[in-house]
């Protein structure tokens, strides 16, 4: 007697295994698009509080001054409120790429990206709010 699969066996191996990879795949791809928007919403939360910091520490020395610029290369971005700065990285998931000296590109993935826009009068670090990213980047 030869010890074997029969091909009914086979046939219940590669469906079993076509479902799981059915069920897994879609759930994979969801939580990395889902790990992208919470590093981002962590690096906003960070250039805001980097923000706050800076100006809070140039009233407390009593040298108020206006926080014009975030960064002074474009390479990194980031740098004047950040002790790491971030590395711009165009259209790679999760990563920020600087588009104007003020405005900045969050990208949720190599298409999709969430322009931020710091506002040196008010010192705010903001997305329009009407982008559903945006909401969930600044939840």
């Amino acid at each position: 007697m030869r010890k074997s699969f029969s091909i009914l066996e086979i046939i219940f191996a590669i469906t079993i295994i076509s479902i799981l990879i059915t069920v897994a795949i879609p759930k994979l791809f969801y939580n990395v698009s889902n790990a992208n928007i919470i590093k981002l919403r962590a690096d906003v939360a960070l250039i805001r509080d980097g923000i706050k910091t800076h100006i809070n520490a140039s009233i407390l020395s009593n040298t108020p001054e206006n926080l014009e610029t975030l960064d002074n290369n474009d390479n990194l971005l980031f740098e004047v409120i950040l002790t790491t700065p971030v590395i711009s990285k165009t259209k790679s998931s999760g990563n920020w790429s600087k588009s104007s000296s003020t405005t900045y590109n969050a990208w949720i993935n190599s298409t999709e990206a969430v322009e931020f826009i710091y506002d040196a009068n008010t010192n705010s670090f903001n997305c329009d709010f009407t982008k559903d990213y945006c909401k969930e980047i600044t939840q």
